[in-house]
C-alpha cells in the first residue's frame, strides 16, 4: 500500500509521494485560461468537495467520490485547454516546444523513467516513475524552472511562464497505467490537431511502454 501525504495543495489535488511509484502530472503555462474560468471552476469543485464530505458515508466512500470527482475536475480543466483560443500558447513555437522536450528528457533513465509525454500548445502531460527517493515537487521545480529562464530568454520576454497549479497523479495499478497513457498519447488528436497521435511531433513514448 502506498503511502502518499498530500502536500503543497492550491485548487487541483497535488500530492508530495512518499514512496517510488508512477505519477501523472499536468501542468500548464500562465495566462492560459482567464481568472474567471479559473475561479468558476475552483468554486464549482470546493462545493463538489464539501458536499461529498458532509455525506454520511464511510471513509472509503467518500475517497472514492473524492477521487472521481477530482477526476471530472480535471477533465473540465483539461477540456477547457484544448479548446482555448486565447491566452499564452508558447508551446506553439517549435523552440520552445523543442526547449521542453529536451529538458523533460534530460535526466531520463537516471533521475526518473519517463513512460510518455505530450505537450500541446499551453499544456503538458507527462507519465514517469521517480528512479530514486527524490520528492515529485523537486522534479516538477527543476524542470518548469529550467524551461522558464530558457523559453523567457528566447521569446524575449520576463514574467512568469508557468501557472503556479498544476495536477498531480499517483497512479495505483497497471490498468490505470494504460489509460491515462492512453489519455495523454490521444490528447492531441481529441483536440483535433493530428489524426494519429504518431503524427504529433511533440509526443514521447517509452518504446518500453509502447505494447500498454
Amino acid at each position: 500500500m502506498y503511502k502518499i501525504k498530500e502536500e503543497y495543495r492550491r485548487y487541483l489535488p497535488h500530492f508530495q509521494p512518499t514512496n517510488e511509484l508512477a505519477y501523472f502530472v499536468t501542468t500548464r503555462l500562465a495566462n492560459s485560461l482567464p481568472k474567471s474560468i479559473i475561479e468558476q471552476l475552483h468554486h464549482e469543485h470546493d462545493k463538489s468537495l464539501i458536499h461529498i464530505n458532509q455525506l454520511q458515508l464511510s471513509t472509503e466512500k467518500k475517497s472514492l467520490l473524492t477521487d472521481e470527482q477530482n477526476r471530472r475536475y480535471f477533465g473540465k480543466f483539461d477540456q477547457l485547454l484544448d479548446s482555448q483560443a486565447t491566452g499564452h500558447h508558447w508551446f506553439k513555437t517549435p523552440t520552445i516546444a523543442q526547449l521542453a522536450y529536451d529538458t523533460f528528457l534530460h535526466f531520463h533513465t537516471k533521475r526518473y523513467e519517463m513512460i510518455c509525454f505530450t505537450i500541446m500548445s499551453n499544456h503538458v502531460h507527462l507519465l514517469f516513475w521517480l528512479n530514486e527517493d527524490r520528492a515529485l515537487y523537486g522534479i516538477m521545480h527543476s524542470w518548469k524552472r529550467y524551461i522558464a529562464n530558457k523559453a523567457n530568454q528566447l521569446l524575449d520576454r520576463e514574467g512568469a511562464f508557468w501557472a503556479r497549479e498544476s495536477y498531480d497523479r499517483a497512479v495505483r495499478n497497471d490498468e490505470e497505467l494504460k489509460r491515462i497513457m492512453h489519455y495523454i498519447l490521444l490528447n492531441p488528436v481529441k483536440a483535433g490537431i493530428v489524426n494519429n497521435w504518431e503524427d504529433y511531433p511533440w509526443t514521447f513514448v517509452n518504446e518500453k511502454y509502447f505494447t500498454l
